[in-house]
């Protein structure tokens, strides 16, 4: 009798240990969706807006940019809304390629209501910061490195 009370106790304890796994396994899972959709939005947004850059539309482009947007360059030059908006209308980017499949090595991270992107984009790395503003999100900052030719990830 006391061996089968032990045994019970034994497995109940062990049952209760496991359950916040199960639990933080099933929030993690939640997480990962959660995120690998927002991912997937903000790739569409980005494309959108490569889109429309390369248009001149710069109604649309507007739509995706923050007022403050600024991006530092691979060369480290700070290139600001104004003068991305003037280059676009000017069709500077007419002949740009837009690849929609360019986009990866991917990692989202996600504070509130802001989310740091970090991606790689044919032989760019590229850092964005978007801010949701209105139910909708928003690009306000980036940062852009050069992928040496010799392979680097």
């Amino acid at each position: 009798m006391k061996l089968i009370v032990l045994t019970l106790m034994l497995v109940m304890s062990f049952t209760t240990l496991s359950m916040p796994t199960a639990a933080s396994n099933i929030k993690m899972t939640i997480k990962q969706s959660a995120e690998a959709k927002l991912e997937q939005e903000l790739t569409k947004l980005f494309i959108e807006w490569l889109e429309a850059r390369k248009r001149g539309d710069t109604e649309a482009m507007s739509k995706i940019m923050g007022e403050e947007w600024t991006i530092t360059n691979a060369g480290g030059s700070v290139i600001t809304r104004t003068i991305t908006l003037n280059a676009a209308k000017q069709g500077i980017f007419k002949n740009a390629t837009v690849d929609t499949s360019g986009v990866s090595d991917s990692k989202i991270n996600v504070y509130g209501d802001t989310v740091v992107w970090n991606f790689r984009r044919d032989k760019v790395r590229n850092l964005t910061v978007w801010v949701k503003r209105d139910g909708r999100w928003q690009w306000v900052a980036g940062a852009q490195t050069t992928i040496p030719d010799s392979g680097a990830k």
